[in-house]
């Protein structure tokens, strides 16, 4: 047969933090996630506003729920309410990584402090709960 080859493009920023929690099913927070996805392992959520703009995924709904606190979800929706940087996070072993869609470092930068930086120590609090 004919050789393929497939390339995976992703135009943005990555950053993975480490924290004390050890998250032994994944969970992954994304904005828009693919349809398809939603029947597999979707975790329903207490708070309207937060699922409009994000879709839960785990294995492990009691672990997404400890995770996503009412604190949490309001940070990271505010995050995205300001922004407007698209991004999505997985919580796995003892690792969070943080996927910003379509962002240059210029963008990314606002007074001198990078708003990547600011959103990563607080998402690192998050993944000590």
């Amino acid at each position: 047969g004919k050789n393929k080859s497939v390339v995976i493009r992703f135009e943005g920023l990555f950053a993975v933090t480490n924290c004390k929690a050890n998250f032994r099913t994944p969970v992954k927070i994304s904005k828009n996630a693919v349809p398809l996805l939603k029947a597999v392992n979707a975790v329903e959520l207490d708070n309207e506003e937060f699922e409009r703009f994000f879709d839960v995924y785990s294995d492990d709904k009691i672990l997404a729920v400890r995770i996503l606190t009412h604190d949490v979800m309001e940070c990271l929706l505010d995050f995205y309410q300001k922004y407007k940087i698209q991004y999505e996070l997985v919580f796995k072993g003892q690792v969070i990584n943080i996927r910003f869609f379509h962002v240059t470092v210029k963008k990314c930068l606002h007074s001198g402090k990078s708003r990547v930086k600011i959103f990563v120590i607080l998402v690192r609090k998050a993944g000590r709960r």
